[in-house]
């Protein structure tokens, strides 16, 4: 495999890492933006044991693999490609750990703090 091939492979890993938990994001997101109370009893159980799980495994899954790939393909100096765009994929997948992580409080503080901008 060639350093772009890698790369390139690196940078889908780390986009799919990275857009899981940012569509679990958004999902929370404008559920709690129309609803306030969207996640208040039952629905905090659903990001808690459905949500968040999924947004992390994705993270995991998808994110390790994308380091690992990164860092064969920045280790082997070809001058196929750009260091820059080799890292992406790395840096995608920390993006997307990162996200995974915030899953249970980020969205909906994010949501509160924007519904009540509004209302100033």
């Amino acid at each position: 495999m060639t350093a772009h091939q890698r790369a390139t492979l690196s940078f889908a890993l780390g986009l799919v890492a990275a857009g899981v938990p940012a569509a679990v994001w958004a999902f929370i997101f404008a559920k709690s933006l129309i609803d306030p109370r969207a996640f208040h009893d039952q629905g905090g159980m659903f990001i808690t044991i459905i949500l968040f799980p999924l947004a992390f495994l994705a993270a995991l899954v998808f994110g390790i693999p994308a380091l690992v790939v990164g860092m064969v393909g920045s280790a082997t100096r070809t001058g196929e490609c750009s260091p820059g765009w080799r890292r992406a994929g790395s840096r995608l997948s920390a993006v997307g750990f990162l996200l995974a992580m915030g899953t249970c409080i980020g969205p909906r503080v994010l949501a509160e703090a924007v519904r009540w901008c509004r209302i100033c």
